[in-house]
């Protein structure tokens, strides 16, 4: 059994409205073996985390409840098959820089769930002959949807992801047709997913879950709550990569009746 925290939506707190508080209420589930793990393999520059935006991206994966080790971005294609084997979710670190299409090509094959926020390797994710990647400095994107796992506690419309101006990355071609576009910056895709299956480009599919974050050439000191809430959610639907169904449901907590969000997994 696992135990999961029940979190508002709206995230208020329990009082006279009756809300359930951000301290979380808990419900006790059982999770089949291997589906929603909390091991992360982060794809860097130098292997490990000497980095120091590598080693802060660390620490706050590991306050999220993940076990996490790091792969050289030039490790050969058996060493990423065996990273994705024992792991539950691949992170590609925006320190592996103009490297990142390496990685991207060796981590695209990959069944897990990968997270790339260096935009380098967007195009070799997306099996795109070119890179249509950009950046500007700032403090804010455009929630574009927010029917999804990962948008879902947000309004759509501007929101506010970092604490001061910093590089926000993003796509400013064509997307393919299996994407879902969640955040924009201009009219740039900032963050966008795609389901294991989903069509991208030259006529190849998702080989598992895949998320474009485009905190590229930021510092992880001025991410902000809500940026913080958006990754641990980004990373929890990569995660699940594997498992048969997902499914987002609203769920009415005792006590309190609060509204909140619980992710029902299974496999």
């Amino acid at each position: 059994h696992t135990a999961i925290a029940l979190f508002p939506t709206n995230g208020g707190t329990r009082g006279a409205s009756g809300r359930a508080s951000d301290t979380a209420d808990t419900l006790a589930f059982c999770r089949p073996a291997g589906v929603c793990g909390t091991r992360l393999v982060m794809v860097t520059l130098a292997g490990d985390f000497s980095d120091p935006f590598d080693a802060a991206k660390r620490t706050l994966f590991e306050t999220m409840g993940y076990t996490v080790t790091a792969l050289l971005y030039s490790a050969t294609q058996a060493s990423y098959d065996a990273a994705a084997a024992a792991n539950d979710v691949m992170y590609l670190s925006d320190s592996v820089g103009l490297n990142s299409s390496t990685a991207g090509a060796r981590a695209r094959v990959e069944a897990l769930g990968v997270v790339s926020e260096s935009t380098g390797g967007w195009d070799s994710l997306m099996y795109s002959g070119s890179s249509s990647s950009g950046a500007s400095a700032g403090t804010t994107l455009d929630i574009v949807s927010n029917t999804h796992m990962i948008t879902r506690p947000f309004g759509l419309g501007t929101l506010t992801v970092f604490a001061s101006d910093q590089g926000r990355g993003y796509w400013t071609g064509a997307l393919p047709s299996g994407a879902q576009l969640l955040g924009q910056v201009g009219t740039g895709a900032f963050l966008t997913v795609f389901d294991r299956g989903a069509a991208l480009f030259s006529s190849n599919t998702a080989a598992g879950r895949r998320v474009l974050l485009g905190t590229a050439n930021s510092d992880p000191a001025a991410w902000n709550g809500n940026l913080k809430l958006m990754l641990s959610r980004t990373l929890g639907f990569a995660s699940c990569s594997l498992s048969t169904a997902v499914t987002l449901m609203s769920f009415e907590a005792l006590p309190g009746n609060g509204a909140v969000d619980l992710l029902w997994r299974t496999g």
